[in-house]
């Protein structure tokens, strides 16, 4: 049957032939998971793939859910308080281990301080990539702009940390430009995220086989 107007299409995967054919305990165990996996895949498919990308024989019925404004508030701050708790605590490591170091361990300041930007610098990607397709466009746009403010900040201090290191005071002077110019300026993204007057989001999901 086709598609109405405004429906989207959303791929469904299939568990392998032997699982249904399989009569046996364990078959029917692994049947039963991958029916409730497929559910979660629609959905998540749904919600960030585009639809031309999709194949048209799955057609998308009606199922409303509503993503609140206390959600759509909460996802316009989430990179710029992550990316704010990250910078504040590193510095502040760093800051730590310069003062307990001994003489033999130069290195634990830098020991100290790394972990917590590489962490948010890997788990950035899928915080920024999770929120980019959000229904609400002003959701869309604090997490765009916490995305250009954080890599464009760690790109420059990539290039020019080590010339900074050594011409201004060393490497806590690195850190804490990074405390300066990033802090003050996700700090106000994140108040003015708080103030916008955000509604609940009716997003439709639900997926039929047919074709």
């Amino acid at each position: 049957s086709a598609r109405q107007p405004g429906q989207r299409a959303v791929p469904r995967v299939r568990a392998p032939q032997s699982a249904h054919a399989c009569g046996s305990r364990d078959c029917t165990l692994f049947a039963h998971l991958f029916s409730i996996f497929e559910s979660r895949f629609d959905k998540v498919l749904l919600a960030y793939i585009p639809s031309r990308a999709l194949p048209h024989s799955k057609k998308l019925v009606s199922s409303p859910r509503i993503l609140t404004a206390a959600s759509c508030r909460w996802q316009a701050r989430l990179f710029n308080l992550l990316a704010i708790g990250s910078t504040l605590l590193s510095f502040c490591l760093f800051v730590l281990g310069k003062s307990i170091a001994p003489a033999k361990m130069p290195f634990l300041p830098f020991a100290m301080a790394l972990p917590p930007i590489m962490l948010w610098l890997a788990a950035s990607i899928f915080v920024y990539a999770m929120i980019a397709h959000h229904p609400d466009l002003r959701v869309r746009h604090y997490n765009k702009w916490a995305g250009y403010r954080y890599y464009a900040l760690v790109g420059f201090l990539t290039i020019f940390s080590n010339d900074i290191a050594q011409q201004l005071g060393g490497w806590v002077t690195v850190l804490g430009i990074g405390v300066v110019a990033l802090v003050p300026w996700a700090a106000w993204d994140v108040i003015k995220a708080g103030r916008e007057g955000w509604v609940d989001v009716e997003v439709g999901l639900g997926v039929e086989q047919h074709g």
